[in-house]
């Protein structure tokens, strides 16, 4: 069965995951993987590169905010769209499903596990379970299923950047 996320849902096997090499840069994991991924003439980097260009915008623990990892992506260098939410909403699958038409799409959320934000890349829809989405895992280093709601279940703040072009 094809679909229109079928490209998509091959990068979780094609591009390797990468796993975050600080407790907290998940955010240049995640950059880093989500360019390889999406192509299109974005800078390829590696995490420490992307660190190393951004760290100026992380506080002193190497966490990046929301609000700072939105104004990154929207640099024309990405080629992508950040969309800064404020105030918890109940977004939807929808909203999640039609922004990965465009392809895998870098999530900034608050995380109930980790106690504070955390950056994953949804990947394409999942067909075996469809209430979930493919997700690059920065803590981890592996791909995963992980539920819709789980990004916007606890944020107050979440930042959403999908590719264009």
């Amino acid at each position: 069965m094809s679909d229109k996320y079928e490209k998509y849902r091959l990068l979780a096997y094609q591009v390797p995951p990468i796993r975050q090499s600080t407790p907290t840069t998940c955010w240049a994991a995640c950059i880093a993987w989500w360019a390889k991924a999406t192509g299109g003439g974005r800078p390829q980097m590696t995490q420490e590169q992307a660190y190393f260009k951004y760290a100026h915008l992380s506080d002193e623990d190497n966490r990046m905010s929301r609000a700072n990892l939105a104004q990154i992506l929207n640099d024309p260098i990405w080629k992508a769209t950040a969309e800064l939410i404020t105030g918890p909403r109940d977004l939807g699958k929808n909203y999640f499903l039609r922004r990965l038409e465009s392809g895998p799409m870098i999530i900034g959320y608050r995380d109930a596990l980790y106690g504070d934000g955390h950056v994953n890349v949804g990947i394409a829809p999942s067909i075996s379970h469809p209430d979930d989405m493919i997700v690059m895992e920065p803590w981890t280093g592996m791909t995963t299923h992980k539920g819709y709601g789980k990004y916007t279940s606890l944020s107050s703040k979440l930042v959403i950047a999908w590719p264009r072009g």
